[in-house]
């Protein structure tokens, strides 16, 4: 029996005679980095259109999102009907997998894949019909208490052949944000590591609307055609909305609702209230914030002069061992004391980031990676957790650990025991709060598995935190690669199905 692996069991479908999957005929305007979709056959004959998403093992759903909108779905967004475990043969293999059947927009989507804008799309339907659509998809989502997070052009679809209302695609077949183009989320959080980005906020999704509608107008996908760094440099000194336009202008309202939506000042960027007042034409004055990103003087690092702090911090962030030492070959506090002129440097905050002066030459210490996210964090305390050349945001450790197990990154799961301390994480919480930044409320979920994390017993480890963290992702053994196994019944069955 040992290695055999489990073969599927002899029920066929969740569904029973209802829906049948075709893997024949996929549907990749549907599909997610969550699943692939297809086409279903609606048995009930309920005279509307649904498509199958055959959801991957190895990437978490967001369960209670599924629970909220198969309940209780919200208008202008594809919420799922239906969803459970059936036998598909894939790739010529018969496998047993989670299975959801989403209602099917059949207008088509706005933008194709290849940037392609749909030939229905225009200015006056931008300013009326897709604004109001999405706004009203966004606001029912944030009043339920999720936010979206994976809004983009290719995933806004006309509801039908003949209708000018708009869908937004489904958010709960993957974490928040997850693998969403870097120029495609909001500034801040961007600057995260693309499957660790957390829930974001109300804002983010804001952004996202905005930026779905700006590639609308200028006809093409905006989020290509740049590496990342180059894009962060651009978004930084130009702003997001002039980065990602590439100098092209969107004239009279729809480029002030766009601008607006895209600030990448937070507290400046607009919401629902400002889009209404926007679509009713009452002008206000923009919301102002004191909050400011530039050092007094620029800092040189790796040869480049820098005068952001949100630039300096991503890149000691990407080069640790550089970073430490440049932070010992000088005095930090006074360096701090040049670099910052409107913020002091107290004795308990420079006692918590902890900068020494002298060493570093001989090697890098686990300390050290800690010192250099304890400096980022003081840079850009809204900002991602940095460490040893990660970043991420708190709660985007689940879907980060979930990763790393998919391409088994050990490195990772390594830096992730570290980074699961609670001297650590209470140091980078201190540091936030000295800035106005609340991080304890990310903390308190990662408690229930810093005991069990470094530890190397059977039943723990980074794998107790994978399914800790994870609780609906299946069993990821390559015994049970055939299966679906969601709980200890359904592993219990396919065992005995071994013997």
């Amino acid at each position: 029996m040992s290695g055999e692996i489990a073969p599927i069991p002899d029920s066929q479908s969740a569904f029973g005679d209802r829906f049948k999957v075709i893997t024949a005929k996929p549907l990749p305007e549907f599909s997610t980095h969550g699943g692939d979709a297809y086409e279903v056959e609606d048995g009930g004959k309920s005279g509307g259109d649904y498509y199958a998403l055959v959801h991957n093992v190895t990437v978490p759903v967001r369960n209670e999102v599924y629970k909220l909108l198969r309940n209780k779905p919200i208008p202008n967004m594809i919420c799922p009907s239906e969803r459970g475990l059936v036998n598909l043969e894939l790739g010529g293999k018969k496998v047993q997998r989670l299975v959801t059947v989403f209602p099917r927009p059949t207008g088509g989507a706005l933008m194709s894949e290849t940037g392609a804008v749909h030939p229905r799309v225009n200015a006056n339907m931008l300013r009326h019909s897709v604004t109001l659509s999405l706004l009203k998809a966004i606001t029912a989502l944030h009043k339920k208490g999720f936010t979206h997070r994976s809004i983009m052009p290719t995933n806004i679809y006309f509801a039908s052949a003949s209708s000018d209302e708009v869908v937004i695609g489904e958010c709960y077949s993957m974490p928040a944000g997850f693998k969403q183009p870097f120029a495609m989320d909001a500034l801040d959080i961007a600057m995260a590591d693309a499957v660790a980005r957390g829930q974001g906020d109300a804002a983010s999704d804001y952004y996202q609307m905005g930026a779905a509608i700006q590639a609308f107008y200028l006809g093409d996908a905006t989020w290509r055609g740049r590496d990342r760094n180059a894009m962060l440099m651009a978004r930084v000194n130009q702003g997001s909305y002039g980065a990602l336009s590439a100098g092209r202008e969107i004239p009279g309202a729809l480029g002030t609702l766009c601008m607006g939506l895209m600030a990448d000042v937070v507290e400046e960027r607009w919401g629902a209230e400002e889009v209404l007042d926007w679509f009713e034409g009452v002008g206000k004055p923009k919301r102002m914030t004191m909050r400011g990103w530039s050092m007094s003087r620029p800092t040189s690092f790796n040869g480049i002069a820098m005068v952001d702090r949100r630039l300096l911090a991503d890149a000691f962030a990407r080069d640790p061992k550089e970073a430490t030492i440049f932070m010992k070959s000088m005095d930090f506090k006074s360096w701090i004391g040049l670099s910052f002129k409107d913020e002091v440097l107290s004795d308990r905050l420079a006692s918590l980031i902890g900068v020494k002066e002298g060493g570093g030459l001989g090697g890098m210490r686990p300390e050290d990676y800690k010192m250099v996210a304890r400096v980022c964090m003081f840079l850009h305390p809204v900002g991602p957790v940095r460490f040893k050349g990660y970043s991420f945001y708190l709660d985007g450790v689940p879907a980060l650990v979930a990763d790393a197990y998919a391409r088994d990154d050990r490195e990772l799961l390594s830096a992730v025991v570290e980074v699961l301390d609670q001297r650590f994480l209470s140091a980078l919480s201190d540091i936030a709060a000295a800035a106005g930044v609340e991080l304890e409320s990310k903390i308190g979920p990662l408690r229930k598995v810093m005991d069990v994390a470094n530890n190397k017993q059977m039943g723990k480890g980074t794998e107790r935190v994978l399914y800790e963290l994870n609780p609906m992702l299946p069993c990821l053994s390559t015994r049970f690669q055939n299966v679906w196994i969601g709980s200890l019944l359904q592993m219990m069955r396919a065992i005995e199905r071994i013997a």
